[in-house]
């Protein structure tokens, strides 16, 4: 990964690892022993939103489900830093340390975790609306580097599956059964039909397509991007996240939260949020809100 990283620098261009090491020697520059790539996948982030709000646990969802996840996601980036892992049955990862939060890219959906599913359900076929929303704001407003899956950012619905177009018999009969076997997947890879129902719909729900706009409109204007320091605050079924400039309420069902800061409101999931904060207890409603300080 090294020498590739080199190569592609001397171009002025930068390099993304596809990684699930949980490893900050990827991104860590070469006097620290590292390999110098630029970023990296953080597969962490999306497990702890994906279980948290669907409820699977099969597979690899079996290390994540709890808001705390999220929470530590968001503080020291990976989940499994050293920690035991009872789907791999051993201790995985290592602490980031130093590195920023451009040196991550998170998100909510990827060709992989939805390509990967039998059915390649997208996330807004598994959750509603305003979970949606919640999901949506959390990994894009994060400190990270927010990767947006084609169609997701209008709410596409058309399902992505796992599709090929291989010329190596024993290697189709192969991907076949395996994918049969191992995901369910009843649509066959290498049938033009699957490719084909793979493809955007372009039906765009206005609704949610504003709501992306005007998150990275904040993202942008916040200055939020690569500062990881930032104040995360959580009870049962909420999640308070501070920034140097704003505030954000992600509310998973009707809570009782003790707020701390005041605020205007800049953006909301839906009306149920006030136009103003103070300190003082509040009632919030389902969904998603963000105040500037």
């Amino acid at each position: 990964m090294e020498e590739i990283a080199d190569v592609v620098h001397k171009y002025n261009r930068i390099v993304i690892a596809e990684s699930d090491l949980n490893d900050p020697r990827v991104v860590n520059p070469k006097e620290k022993c590292g390999y110098n790539i630029d970023a990296q996948w953080v597969d962490d982030f999306h497990h702890s939103i994906h279980a948290y709000l669907t409820g699977e646990r099969q597979g690899y969802y079996l290390d994540f489900g709890n808001l705390d996840n999220i929470v530590k996601s968001y503080k020291d980036v990976f989940v499994y830093d050293g920690k035991y892992s009872k789907f791999r049955r051993k201790t995985h990862g290592k602490p980031v340390g130093e590195p920023d939060g451009c040196n991550f890219v998170v998100y909510i959906q990827n060709h992989d975790q939805v390509g990967n599913r039998g059915k390649g359900e997208r996330i807004i076929k598994l959750v509603d609306k305003e979970s949606y929303k919640i999901a949506a704001a959390l990994y894009i407003l994060s400190p990270y580097i927010p990767m947006i899956f084609m169609g997701e950012e209008y709410g596409e619905q058309n399902p992505f599956y796992f599709f090929s177009d291989f010329s190596d018999t024993k290697l189709i009969q192969g991907v076949r059964e395996g994918r049969k076997k191992e995901n369910g997947q009843d649509t066959d890879p290498q049938d033009e039909s699957t490719f084909n129902a793979s493809k955007l719909s372009w039906k765009i729900d206005e609704e949610i397509f504003s709501f992306y706009k005007i998150l990275i409109k904040m993202r942008n204007e916040l200055s939020i991007a690569c500062d990881r320091r930032v104040y995360v605050e959580n009870g049962e079924n909420w999640l308070i996240i501070k920034g140097r400039e704003y505030l954000s309420l992600s509310v998973f069902s009707r809570s009782s939260i003790e707020v701390k800061y005041s605020g205007t409101l800049l953006l909301s999931s839906n009306n149920s949020f006030p136009q103003h904060i103070e300190e003082g207890k509040y009632e919030f409603d389902k969904g998603f809100a963000l105040y500037k300080l």
